[in-house]
Parts: C-alpha cells; sequence; structure tokens
C-alpha cells in the first residue's frame, strides 16, 4: 500500500545474452595491417562505446602524436555548438578573409558569403582547410583567438595532453608550433561531436556539391562505403583515423594514429571495428516511454492514481556472453496533488552498476489529471 512522502524501489537483473552474427567485411586498400594491431609499438589505438564511453580496447592511447588535421573537427565542434546556443544559425552568411587566399578546400573566395553550414559540411566530409579558416574566424575573429578557444574546449573535455597550436598541418600555424594529441583524447572530442545528430550525417557523405553542383567534395575518408556502417569521422593521412561505425543498434568508435602507412592505420581501424561488433552487445535496459509498474495516488484529481513513464532511455554494451548485474532503482513521492500535467517531472529512475551510478532518467506523468472538487476552483 502506498503511503504519503517518498518511497524507493530497487529492481537487479542479470541480462540473457543475446546472438548477432555480422557477415566479415574486407576494407578496400592494398596493405593489410598485422593480425595483432599492437605488434606495431609505434602504433595507438582505441576502440569504445560511442555512447557510453565504455573503452572495449586500447593499446598505447596516451601516447602523445602529432595531431594532423584533427584540429578540424574541434572547429567543426565549437561550430555546431555556437548553432546548438543560438550564437550563429547554419543559414549564416559566411565572408571569408584574407587568410583563405591559397587554402585547399572548396575553393573560398574572399569576401564572397557562403551559408555556416555549407563550410561546416565541407570539414565534416573532406576537412577542408579553407572553410576551417573561415569558420574559426567567425566563431573567434581571428586564428590564433580560435586556437585559444580550441585548447579551452579541450579542456572542458578531459583533454588534459592535447595541445593545439595550428588548424591542421599545412593550414595557418601559431608561433610555429604544431598540435599534439592522442588516441584517448580524439576519442573524448569524437564522443562530443557525436552528440550532434548533424555530424553523421555529414561526415557519412560519399561527396558534396557546392557552388550550385560546380565543386564536388570527396569524402577523405576512405572507410566510408567501404567497411560496413561506418559513416564518419574523419581521416588525417599518414597521422591516423577516427572512425565511427553503427551496426544492429550498437555504435562503436575506433581511433588509430602512428600507423606508418594510411593502409595499415585504415585496415587497423578496420580490424578493431570487426573484432569490436563479433565480441561485444547491445542491452536495452531502460526505453523511452517505458512504465515503471509502481503507480503514484493522486489527491484530488480525477483518477485516483497514475504510472510514470521514463523520459530517456539507456542501454548498455556488454561482452557476448557476459553477465552483467545492473540495479535500476526508482525515487517517486507516494503521492501528489492534482492538477497534474502531462510530461511533469515526479521522480526518477536511476541505473547503476556495482554501486557506481551509469544514467539518472526523469520519470514524468504520461497524462493530464485534472483537479476536483475544491481544488479544481482554486487559481
Amino acid at each position: 500500500m502506498l503511503r504519503r512522502g517518498w518511497v524507493e524501489g530497487l529492481l537487479c537483473f542479470a541480462s540473457v545474452a543475446a546472438l548477432i552474427c555480422f557477415a566479415e567485411v574486407a576494407l578496400a586498400v592494398t596493405a593489410r595491417a598485422s593480425a595483432t594491431p599492437a605488434a606495431s609499438r609505434d602504433i595507438s589505438f582505441l576502440l569504445m562505446d560511442a555512447l557510453g564511453g565504455r573503452v572495449l580496447e586500447e593499446f598505447n592511447s596516451e601516447a602523445l602524436r602529432p595531431a594532423g588535421s584533427f584540429p578540424r573537427l574541434m572547429v567543426l565542434l565549437l561550430g555546431l555548438e555556437q548553432v546548438a546556443l543560438g550564437v550563429l544559425s547554419l543559414d549564416e552568411p559566411v565572408a571569408p578573409g584574407p587568410a583563405v587566399a591559397a587554402r585547399s578546400g572548396i575553393p573560398l573566395r574572399e569576401n564572397e558569403r557562403y551559408p555556416l553550414s555549407d563550410l561546416l559540411k565541407a570539414i565534416a566530409v573532406s576537412g577542408a582547410e579553407d572553410a576551417t579558416v573561415a569558420v574559426t574566424e567567425t566563431i573567434a575573429g581571428s586564428v590564433p583567438a580560435g586556437v585559444e578557444l580550441m585548447n579551452a574546449r579541450a579542456l572542458r573535455l578531459g583533454m588534459t595532453a592535447t595541445q593545439f597550436a595550428d588548424l591542421g598541418r599545412s593550414a595557418l600555424q601559431v608561433d610555429g608550433a604544431s598540435s599534439q594529441t592522442s588516441a584517448r583524447e580524439l576519442g573524448r572530442l569524437a564522443r562530443a561531436l557525436l552528440d550532434h545528430e548533424l555530424v553523421v550525417h555529414w561526415s557519412g557523405l560519399a561527396g558534396l556539391p557546392l557552388k550550385d553542383g560546380a565543386v564536388i567534395l570527396r569524402n577523405a575518408n576512405p572507410m566510408v562505403g567501404a567497411v560496413a556502417g561506418v559513416d564518419g569521422l574523419h581521416a588525417s593521412a599518414g597521422f591516423g583515423v577516427v572512425a565511427t561505425a553503427e551496426r544492429g543498434g550498437m555504435r562503436l568508435l575506433a581511433v588509430v594514429l602512428g600507423a606508418t602507412v594510411p593502409a595499415q592505420c585504415y585496415a587497423t581501424a578496420a580490424e578493431l571495428l570487426k573484432r569490436g561488433f563479433a565480441q561485444y552487445e547491445r542491452i536495452d535496459v531502460v526505453k523511452e516511454g517505458e512504465r515503471v509498474n509502481v503507480p503514484v495516488r493522486i489527491a484530488g484529481g480525477a483518477v485516483a492514481e497514475i504510472t510514470p513513464v521514463t523520459e530517456g532511455e539507456f542501454a548498455l554494451v556488454r561482452r557476448r556472453g557476459e553477465e552483467s548485474l545492473i540495479e535500476v532503482r526508482y525515487q517517486m513521492p507516494g503521492e501528489i496533488a492534482a492538477p497534474v500535467r502531462r510530461d511533469q517531472p515526479i521522480g526518477e529512475l536511476i541505473v547503476q552498476q556495482e554501486g557506481r551510478i551509469l544514467s539518472v532518467i526523469p520519470l514524468v506523468s504520461p497524462v493530464n489529471v485534472a483537479a476536483t472538487g475544491i481544488l479544481a476552483a482554486a487559481p
């Protein structure tokens, strides 16, 4: 029997393994990686669950490497965050300054106007250098100021060892220095980018027509379209690759740096993704709109009680055959007063494992509940 005040429930369950079969895929490159990527002492790699952030496999992932053109991913993130905050719009007209002259990419012309969305797409698809410069100047006013902003954002992401000093290889440098990062920290940046749905849509395009079709930028990541499920994010020739792929509702992220030749880099990333999808599976722990089977009494309401639903979801990536004990706790009042509006927060559902909180999901009312009697006449 429910009582007034807060009640807490606890559900424990061990997920049952599910068998999913994937076909083997071959990467269209001229060289193959060794059977064990870690056989090369110079290489660094990381394989992770892109949504939950769990590291599934890594080797030398904290070693600092030249960043190549990967700083352009940070410029892309900053641009998208400015759009999300409403500071800029995707339709924002951008007039490039003289710094874009002779830069590779679209190409852009000084003082002509281009929609910000086209410039962000060009960065996502091909890492266009001139578009990177133009977006940086739009966000920060200048390249040096933009590099400072990039480093500040990196720190907030936990990229404490990364140092941006340029916009990527041949793009404008600050004080002649070059950028450095690691596979683990690039993984942090990539996960932040994947919070923006447009990134995968853009970086998965085979080509991008611009200037009314007069210019077509080809995707710089040879894994897109060659490896099953790969739909981004960026390849820096001679430096590494950040590749994300989705199969069966599970998204993985592979970062490879330090390979001696680009083909080895791409083949290693393909091998990591293949192994990840074969060895791991996604388990849906909480689904959006799922009912919590504990009703909440409505004081003075047109109905006596309601059953809250989840406003969010949570999935766990685990090794196939591995038993994962997940605890699902809920906190909510035993009784609330009418009126109650639909989607009104009532409590929260907490997912945890071995005492560590994995997710907190709001519990909300699925319906409107009107007040009756004296309560109905209250202002």
